[in-house]
């Protein structure tokens, strides 16, 4: 019994040391990584709240400034819109209405100012008549006239221009819709080629019914802002009745629009139906502030027509511009540019910029 308990303690003996030799070897090891740890933290200072957030910072700051160069922001153009508004913003009297009426009336009787703003248009499209009212007639002819337009460019280089296209955007008017939108790369980059300080803005107006009524885009020399903005513009509404809210759309141009003091200041309106009966009056009356207060110039082009509209000769003479009739929808920014110029000097403007030859 003795020598078979006292025989198996060597073997216990031997386990013991090894656990103890293993302990020490572990406690060793700790006791050194305490050091180091000790000593690293005495050696470095610990890093503050601000100089962690101020390396967070410079990290962020990194990180935008490479998506910064990367990044490419698409241009937004700035649209407006506003649904209509029955007060004029103009500060005159104008008389009521005779009638009246409905929204579905095919046409309102005009009232007694109206009849004296159509009869004092008359001579616009009377004497006008033949290819010259219809935007197709000669330009240019003798050394007078081309000094003339001449003068005109190079007073337009010096002191820049201000050109606002005021249009009707229902569905009628599709196919020159179409086609500005088409060509608006081309002939903005054509005249601001040969006028640099050149700012266009659009205003786009339906009925007074439909929602928007009217939108648009100030004056500016970014053709890609432009054509995002045209894009938009769809042909479509225009009510019951045959009128369209081109008052919303003169309004617009003639009072929001930031013309320079010295750059050549022009409207151009084109479409082919009349503004409402009783608004005529509020049209003629933005048109003459226009033109005396603000020395700018309104032109109006009835597009698929013989002859302008009455109410359409009326806003130019009372703009102190003139009265056109469009019957090729595929010349429509031609016999715009041409309007900014005057249709006297149809001929040069095709040859200044470039148009091929005048019709």
């Amino acid at each position: 019994m003795g020598e078979k308990t006292g025989g198996s303690f060597p073997g216990l003996r031997r386990i013991v040391g090894l656990h103890r030799i293993r302990f020490a070897c572990l406690s060793s090891v700790l006791l050194h990584l305490g050091l180091v740890l000790l000593l690293l933290s005495l050696v470095l200072p610990a890093t503050s709240p601000r100089r962690s957030a101020l390396i967070l910072k410079t990290v962020a700051d990194h990180e935008n400034l490479q998506l910064l160069e990367l990044e490419v922001t698409p241009i937004t153009p700035e649209v407006q819109t506003q649904e209509f508004v029955e007060t004029p913003s103009v500060d005159v009297t104008l008389p009521e209405p005779t009638t009246a009426g409905s929204w579905g009336a095919v046409s309102r009787p005009r009232s007694p100012s109206a009849h004296r703003l159509l009869s004092s248009a008359t001579a616009i499209f009377q004497v006008g008549t033949g290819a010259a009212a219809r935007g197709m007639g000669a330009g240019g002819g003798g050394r007078a006239r081309f000094e003339e337009f001449e003068k005109l460019v190079q007073d337009l280089q010096r002191n820049g221009l201000d050109l606002v296209i005021v249009f009707d955007s229902t569905s009628s008017m599709s196919a020159e819709i179409q086609m500005v939108k088409a060509r608006i790369w081309q002939i903005g980059q054509a005249l601001m080629n040969r006028i640099p300080d050149t700012r266009i803005g659009f205003w786009s107006y339906k009925d007074e019914v439909d929602v928007p009524a009217i939108a648009g885009i100030p004056l500016t020399d970014d053709l890609q802002a432009l054509f995002q903005f045209l894009t938009l513009v769809e042909p479509g509404g225009g009510g019951p009745d045959i009128e369209e809210a081109v008052d919303l759309g003169l309004e617009k141009a003639v009072l929001t629009t930031e013309f320079r003091d010295k750059a050549r200041k022009v409207i151009l309106i084109f479409g082919d139906a009349p503004p409402k009966a009783h608004r005529l009056p509020a049209c003629a009356a933005l048109a003459r502030h226009f033109s005396s207060k603000q020395d700018g110039r309104i032109s109006t082009i009835t597009c698929r027509a013989s002859a302008p509209l009455p109410e359409m000769a009326a806003i130019a003479r009372h703009g102190g511009g003139e009265a056109l009739v469009l019957i090729n929808h595929q010349r429509i920014l031609e016999e715009l540019l041409v309007l900014v110029f005057g249709r006297r000097h149809r001929a040069n403007v095709y040859e200044f910029f470039g148009l091929g030859p005048s019709p």
